[in-house]
């Protein structure tokens, strides 16, 4: 009897059971697929189709009903410009603005109805029967760089206070608060028209109408203003201004502006000046191209100027309580 025992065969090593369990359940779905039917696979894939357009549905849905909701609450629109304005207006001025209400579609324009542009101690600096408004939505949603268009018909303008005095709108490039966190202020383009406005001023000069203005503005941390266009039918001392356009910088730096062209019946001029920060002295350039004697007559209350013909002249100046400069000028005096 022997105790040799038969050689141990060789054969696959045996599988672990997670492997196993794999190839087992592959198995059954393959089996499960060849034995579906075709016209079953055809009606879970249209199946799957649907519920995909159903979900674009919904979402282009809400997306339309968004926007007749706030197409139809012109009121959310109102509060969300007036804030961005006087946002702006409350980093740069002493302006406050009011909207008693708006009407139209926000997302094309609309119309504000009884705008009022006041300081704020409350006194009236410009109020009118309604103002278009255009605007960049996106802008306004997203916080980006917004541009603002505005027009304004037949308003009435007092740029006086109640002692008859000169009383200006105030424009900083700074936070009016000095004590406030230093920030990047937003940029906003503004894009401003008057039409046939009526303007009171303090006497002599009287109140101005048929008053056309176009300006655009920048704000951020460099302001600019750009006068493309003023005009009225009447003015100060009965004149007619034909057209009025300069411009306006500040920024750390300083203030500095032109007058590119100024003419009248009476008067045709240019004009520069610039104040930097930290200099008491403003430098001024003037460059009177024609004036007429008879219109300085009325302009300085003195009858001597009251003679035929007109001069030109042109004139550096600077200075800030007192002022010294030189002008060289031609001129025509009653026939000489």
């Amino acid at each position: 009897m022997s105790d040799e025992r038969p050689p141990h065969e060789e054969g696959p090593e045996p599988h672990g059971v997670v492997e196993t369990l794999r190839e087992e359940i592959e198995d059954v779905v393959e089996d499960v697929v060849e034995h579906v039917p075709q016209p079953v696979r055809w009606t879970v894939g249209k199946l799957t189709r649907l519920l995909g357009l159903v979900l674009v549905g919904l979402v282009v849905l809400g997306a339309v009903s968004a926007v007749l909701y706030f197409m139809n609450r012109t009121e959310l629109v109102a509060r969300e410009l007036s804030l961005l304005l006087n946002r702006t207006l409350r980093e740069h001025s002493d302006l406050v603005l009011d909207l008693r209400d708006i009407r139209g579609n926000p997302f094309t324009g609309f119309r504000a109805i009884e705008p009022r542009v006041r300081f704020r101690d409350g006194a009236t600096v410009l109020a009118a029967r309604e103002m278009r408004v255009n605007y960049s939505a996106w802008s306004l949603i997203t916080g980006g760089e917004g541009s603002v268009e505005l027009l304004i018909e037949r308003p009435d303008v007092r740029l006086l206070d109640s002692k008859g005095a000169w009383r200006l709108p105030v424009w900083r490039s700074a936070p009016s608060k000095p004590d406030a966190p230093r920030k990047v202020p937003r940029a906003l383009q503004l894009r401003l028209r008057i039409a046939d406005a009526r303007v009171a001023t303090p006497k002599p000069y009287g109140l101005v109408t048929g008053v056309q203005l176009e300006m655009l503005a920048n704000t951020g941390t460099i302001t600019r203003v750009k006068l493309q266009r003023l005009s009225w039918e009447k003015g100060p001392w009965e004149s007619r201004l034909q057209r009025l356009t300069a411009d306006l910088t500040s920024d750390e730096r300083g203030l500095s502006g032109r007058i590119t062209e100024c003419r009248s019946g009476d008067l045709e001029m240019r004009a520069q000046g610039q104040w930097l920060r930290g200099d008491s002295l403003r430098h001024i350039h003037l460059t009177v191209g024609r004036v007429r004697w008879a219109w300085l007559s009325k302009v300085f209350d003195n009858r001597s100027f009251e003679v035929p013909g007109e001069g030109a002249f042109v004139l550096d100046a600077q200075g800030d309580r007192s002022w010294r400069g030189r002008f060289q000028s031609t001129l025509e005096w009653d026939g000489l």
